[in-house]
Formats: structure tokens, C-alpha cells, sequence
């Protein structure tokens, strides 16, 4: 439920109400084989949905006349619709420690994806709506490697030592209605990694953790000129002090780097928005009652 609000008397408003169910059949098959403790194969098939936010569903309108912009929510998005192909194998290596690859395939319906497009409102032609629209086809295919290790092997004081990383891969194309270009599948960077070192002596606990993500499309305009997202690339260090059984310091900073983030228009040449961000820094005491 919602208000539509007239155009031309931007005070004239007329509650309104919207109804919609569906159905939707999910099967799932999933296989493991596993002839060792040291190795196991797991594959599946299965279909998924994901449903659209209340907010974006709801029949809203936020206007903006300073800057003839308007918010609004679309109820006739449908939930984004995934078949899913798995395949995932897993390794325990002696002093290597835990590997794991794995492939996998998605043909998606109805993704779900922020639009901005030029309407005329109240006689104006210059006002810009932001919304959100499903898409019409997509295919993600990626590929995903991850590597766990606690060096317990090593000799004192490295005995403590653990690191963790995660990298994946993608590769998509999709399609929007009235739009003869192919795309990258929304929010879906080609590049990410995640990896994190830690260490344990006495009563200091120290970590360190990377994030980063390759650029990604964020929001559709036309085509050439589709807002995208910068590279992010973010380090974080971290530092814990036991003081009691119940009471510990910790002491964080985030974005070591200052890694600067922006979004251009189809090519980096075209810049939209920046964010100078700066690292950040806290401090404080946990106390376990």
C-alpha cells in the first residue's frame, strides 16, 4: 500500500493498494563422494529465488524538485530466479593445510537491478527517476579457490600462525529489456579476494585482513554510459591485549591504505561521484560477564 501523487498538484494525493502471489517450484539434487578424510567431491543442481525488498515493491514516490530527481519503488518486480550447476572439490593436505576449487553456473531470470532514466513529471521533461527493474536473461559462470592453513607444525612461537584466503573469479552476460547491448550481471565484480593472517603468543592476538574487488556495473543509464563502481581495496589490522579471564583491549584500524573509491559513466574518463577515504582507528575493552 501506498500514495500516488498527482503531477500537476504535487498536495493531491490518492491512497492506492497492490496484490500479488506466486508459486514457485525448487528442486535440489546434491551429491558427495568422499573415499578418504583427505578428499571429498560434492556437486549440485538446485533453483533458487531471491525476493525483492518490501521498500522496492512499495508504490512510493520520493521528488526532489531542488534537484528533479525522483525516488520510487516499482511493485511489479519479480523475484530474481537462479538455476544453479555446482561443483566443488576439497583437499587435506599434510602441512599444506585445507584446499578447496570449485565451478559453478548460473542461468538467472528476473535479476533484479538499480535504473535511472530521463521522464518528464508535471510538464517538466528535465526530471530523472531512479528505480529499480528486472532484467531479462543472465549467465554467470566462476570459478572459486580457497586455501586454509594453521601452521601448527611450525616450531615456537610460529606454532600459532593461521591464514586464510578466498579468490573468485566470474565471467557473465546479461540482457535488460529495450536494450539491444550485452552486460556484465549487476553488482558482480570479475575479480575478488579476501585473505587474513593471524597470530597468537601470550596474551597478544595480532590479525591482518585484505578485501579487494575488481570495478562492477551499479546502476543502468543507457547504454556507454551505465554508472559504475570503482575498484576497492581495503586492508585492516587488528589487536587484541588479555588482561583477565573476563577482560581484554583490542585495538583496531581500518583501511590502512586510505583507499580512494569512485564511480564513472561507461569509461573511466567520465567521473561521477569520489569518496577520499582516510584510514580509521578505534579502541576498546570487552568484558565477558
Amino acid at each position: 500500500s501506498g500514495f500516488d501523487i498527482d503531477e500537476n498538484a504535487l498536495t493531491d494525493i490518492t491512497p492506492v493498494s497492490i496484490s500479488r502471489d506466486y508459486t514457485h517450484w525448487l528442486p535440489g539434487l546434491y551429491g558427495r563422494y568422499m573415499p578418504s578424510e583427505k578428499f571429498a567431491l560434492r556437486a549440485s543442481v538446485t533453483r533458487t529465488i531471491a525476493r525483492p525488498s518490501f521498500r522496492d515493491i512499495s508504490p512510493y514516490r520520493n521528488i526532489n524538485e531542488n534537484q528533479n530527481r525522483i525516488q520510487s519503488g516499482n511493485p511489479d518486480l519479480q523475484p530474481y530466479e537462479s538455476d544453479n550447476f555446482d561443483l566443488t572439490i576439497d583437499f587435506l593436505i599434510p602441512k599444506i593445510g585445507a584446499l578447496q576449487a570449485g565451478v559453478f553456473y548460473k542461468e538467472i531470470d528476473n535479476f533484479i537491478v538499480d535504473a535511472t532514466r530521463d521522464i518528464t513529471f508535471g510538464g517538466d521533461p528535465n526530471f530523472v527517476e531512479e528505480t529499480k527493474i528486472n532484467g531479462d536473461i543472465a549467465k554467470l559462470f566462476g570459478i572459486e579457490l580457497a586455501w586454509r592453513n594453521q601452521f601448527s607444525w611450525l616450531p615456537a612461537p610460529l606454532e600459532t600462525l593461521q591464514f586464510e584466503a578466498n579468490y573468485t573469479w566470474t565471467s557473465s552476460e546479461a540482457t535488460i529489456p529495450d536494450r539491444d547491448d550485452t552486460l556484465r550481471l549487476p553488482d558482480q565484480a570479475e575479480h575478488t579476494l579476501k585473505a587474513s593472517l593471524s597470530y597468537e603468543i601470550g596474551k597478544w592476538s595480532f590479525s591482518v585482513s585484505l578485501d579487494y574487488r575488481s570495478h562492477r556495473l551499479d546502476e543502468l543509464v543507457r547504454p556507454g554510459f551505465d554508472i559504475f563502481d570503482s575498484e576497492e581495496l581495503q586492508i585492516d589490522l587488528s589487536v587484541d591485549y588479555t588482561l583477565s579471564r573476563a577482560l581484554s583491549l583490542s585495538i583496531g584500524l581500518r583501511n590502512l591504505t586510505g583507499f580512494d573509491e569512485y564511480t564513472y559513466f561507461g569509461d573511466e574518463d567520465r567521473l561521477g561521484r569520489s569518496w577520499d577515504n582516510s584510514w580509521v582507528g578505534n579502541i576498546g575493552l570487552r568484558w565477558k560477564l
